[in-house]
């Protein structure tokens, strides 16, 4: 599975560079104004925390940033910035399973 998300990361990030539109083709010209659409009404909270999927999801965010910054010319800034991560992940997990009073011994 994480062979398999690295292999997707680095795929898309092979992207060709000209795929990509380096300039405009012509003069943009404003198009007719759109009505303002109607505010979205407030989210409601969640019933029950987030599950401890989250947390290795969060995990995962963390490593899949890891193995991409140690493809730039930075690498020597990314084992820091991924400690820096996983324990952003860590604290969050230990704060939801506080609020809900099932914190492990």
């Amino acid at each position: 599975m994480r062979a398999a998300l690295l292999l997707l990361i680095l795929a898309l990030s092979a992207w060709p560079a000209s795929a990509q539109q380096s300039a405009l083709r012509g003069p943009v010209t404003p198009g007719p104004a759109k009505e303002a659409a109607a505010p979205l009404p407030a989210l409601l909270a969640p019933l029950a925390p987030p599950s401890a999927a989250d947390a290795e999801r969060c995990r995962l965010n963390c490593a899949s940033g890891y193995y991409v910054c140690l493809s730039t010319e930075a690498a020597e800034d990314c084992a820091p910035n991924w400690m820096q991560c996983r324990s952003g992940c860590d604290a969050a997990a230990r704060r939801r399973s506080a609020t809900t009073g099932s914190e492990r011994s």
